[in-house]
């Protein structure tokens, strides 16, 4: 007889009444089935038991119990257990009364037919054993992130589903959204050596400060937690005290070899039921309200102020809309001359993204120019914005106003590794040379990865572009760095542009600026003028070119030309 050893081993019940006949088939299964925990019963209510408790693979019943048909035995199993496999034992000439191939039912009369059909149904269960595992592995690529160990985004969603659905009424949850800033993820990729001690000691943080509550690594940079730790019925004072308690606790110093780092965790949350309801959306609210609190740098008490949630709720309606505002153009251009500081005469323009939301009114790119990085939409807007520059640099060379034009160039669009050529594309397509455009991008940006920075400006440099460095003074940017960097004029932040006649040491900064950019090759420029008496003395200090509402206000494409025409009658 063929011996087959499995190592998940299965549950077999033998149906027949005590006796030879019983032990004769169990020492068959266990000739063929080594180590099978096997057993018995020939009456109808511990089979019922039996099927529920233990499951067992395999059901070998005898047809000759008159107390037990072999009727009923298929009926409880099929109500009870009805992808069983059932054997029917019978030694009987006449077998038309047993169901043959329903609900896996098959025959053992002759002698060998036993020995068949357990190896048949060894091979079933071996293939289902299979398939459980395959099953398993799949749950836990599908729902559980392998390096920190956490919740998937999709299981995440599927476990708050079920818990707010089982939800006691007077229970009330959390979502708290994590964020680690770009700088912290970019410093650990610096240095791959660290950067998984450092994750592990990271995510053993957040399992140490959550240890009882639902944990999920919705992307690179955040952590949702669905949580019960904040009691709502608390007085607020009571509240803040536990959040700011759990946020202190996230940014105690790790210690990565000889260095400890802050890892400067950002917090926001949401309240399921009042925020939002989907785990998605709750996780994407507090994902804002975190960001709220960083971007205007608000004390963590802000987390519960209405005003905090309200902001987040209409960051949420634009971010619904864009994708919409962009593809029915309800966005629209405005520009802004720049001057010659020293002959006066409009050297290039630059063009600015308005959008006239149906609901929400004008809203600043400030306010949208975030909510599109974040939710992937903007090279869509970047694209927008590029190709109806384009268009109205055509219309401007045109009416003879051969003027360059800047154009802002987001971290998203620098990461894009495919942007460069998009631009070469959409500039032939337009039949703009590449000369004419300027691209502008923050100190700030320029700062997170200067290296790979550098990379791509040298790739626009080289397509003919130029390239501004946009707000300086407001950065962290060295003088090494800057040296580096591939730039071809420098912006002066309007700040710093403001405070130039204040003070003597304003003064000396800004004229440094301005000497600094001369020195490395640069073109010096500067933003935000707002009287003539900033503009005197900027020209005096040997600024080359400037902008601000003192010079000229944004204007549409059809209110810059007449301008541009009245300017030209008089010169």
């Amino acid at each position: 007889m063929t011996s087959i050893s499995l190592a998940n081993t299965p549950c077999i019940l033998i149906v027949h009444p005590q006796g030879l006949g019983q032990l004769t088939i169990h020492s068959e299964v266990l000739a063929l089935w080594p180590g099978a925990k096997v057993l018995f019963t020939h009456e109808a209510d511990e089979l019922q038991q039996i099927l529920v408790t233990y499951k067992p693979d395999t059901l070998i019943c005898a047809d000759t119990m008159s107390e037990l048909p072999l009727a009923q035995v298929l009926n409880i199993v099929h109500h009870v257990l009805p992808k069983t496999d059932v054997i029917a034992w019978s030694n009987q000439a006449q077998t038309e009364t047993i169901p043959i191939g329903v609900l896996g039912v098959v025959c053992a009369q002759k002698p060998g037919d036993l020995e068949k059909h357990l190896l048949q149904a060894q091979q079933r269960h071996h293939i289902r054993t299979q398939l459980r595992a395959l099953l398993k592995q799949s749950i836990q690529a599908m729902f559980f992130e392998p390096l920190s160990g956490f919740l998937t985004r999709d299981g995440f969603i599927q476990v708050c589903q079920q818990v707010f659905e089982h939800l006691e009424p007077n229970k009330q949850l959390t979502v708290f959204v994590l964020r680690l800033p770009k700088q912290f993820s970019i410093q650990l990729e610096r240095d791959p050596r660290v950067k998984r001690n450092t994750l592990d000691k990271l995510f053993q943080r957040i399992r140490q400060t959550f240890a009882h509550d639902t944990l999920c690594k919705w992307s690179d940079q955040l952590v949702a937690v669905l949580s019960d730790q904040l009691d709502w019925q608390q007085d607020q004072d009571s509240i803040l005290a536990s959040i700011m308690a759990l946020h202190a606790q996230l940014n105690l110093p790790l210690m990565t070899g000889a260095f400890p780092i802050r890892p400067e965790i950002s917090i926001g949350l949401a309240r399921p039921g009042q925020d939002a309801q989907h785990p998605a959306e709750l996780v994407t609210h507090g994902q804002w309200v975190g960001q709220l609190l960083e971007r205007h740098n608000l004390r963590i008490e802000s987390i519960l102020h209405e005003e905090t949630h309200a902001l987040a709720k209409r960051r949420k309606k634009i971010e619904l809309s864009l994708a919409h505002g962009i593809e029915h153009n309800e966005l629209h251009l405005e520009f802004q001359m720049v001057e010659n500081l020293q002959t006066q005469q409009v050297e290039s323009l630059e063009a600015l993204v308005r959008w006239n939301h149906p609901d929400l009114g004008r809203i600043m790119p400030d306010e949208f120019i975030g909510v599109a990085e974040d939710s992937g939409l903007m090279n869509a807007l970047g694209t927008w914005v590029l190709n109806h520059t384009c268009m109205a640099l055509r219309q401007l060379h045109h009416k003879g106003f051969a003027l360059r034009c800047a154009v802002n160039c987001s971290p998203g669009q620098l990461n894009n590794p495919e942007f460069t050529r998009f631009l070469a594309n959409t500039l032939r397509h337009h039949n703009i040379q590449p000369e004419c455009i300027e691209l502008e991008i923050t100190e700030s940006t320029a700062m997170q990865d200067i290296d790979a920075t550098c990379r791509v400006l040298r790739e626009l440099q080289e397509l003919g572009c130029k390239i501004a460095l946009d707000d300086f003074g407001t950065g962290f940017a060295s003088i090494n760095c800057l040296r580096e960097l591939p730039v071809n004029i420098l912006k002066i932040d309007k700040g710093l542009v403001v405070d130039c006649l204040e003070t003597p040491q304003h003064h000396c900064i800004v004229k440094a600026i301005i000497d600094l950019a001369h020195a490395l090759g640069m073109t010096s420029h500067a933003e935000g003028i707002e009287t003539d008496e900033q503009r005197q003395t900027l020209a005096s200090m040997g600024c080359q070119r400037a902008q601000g509402y003192w010079l000229n206000q944004p204007l549409h494409l059809a209110l810059l030309m007449e301008q541009l025409e009245q300017r030209q009658t008089k010169h």
